[in-house]
C-alpha cells in the first residue's frame, strides 16, 4: 500500500516533486524532473481520496 506524502511529513508541493523526481532518477528511470504543477493537478485531481492506494490500484491508474 502506498501511504498520503502528507503522513510522512511531505506536505509542500515543491519538497514533493523533489523528492519524486530523486527516486525516479535513482531507480534509472531518465524521464524529466516532476514539477510543483505536475504535484499541485494531481493532489487537486485525487483530494477527495482519503484511502491508501493498492499496488493494483496503482497499476490501474498508471494504465490510463
Amino acid at each position: 500500500m502506498m501511504v498520503p506524502a502528507a503522513s510522512l511529513g511531505i506536505s509542500r508541493d515543491d519538497r514533493l516533486a523533489e523528492v519524486l523526481s530523486f527516486i525516479r532518477y535513482a531507480w534509472g528511470n531518465g524521464s524529466a524532473s516532476i514539477s510543483k504543477d505536475e504535484v499541485k493537478d494531481l493532489r487537486r485531481q485525487y483530494e477527495p481520496r482519503a484511502a491508501a492506494w493498492t499496488d493494483e490500484q496503482l497499476k490501474l491508474e498508471a494504465a490510463r
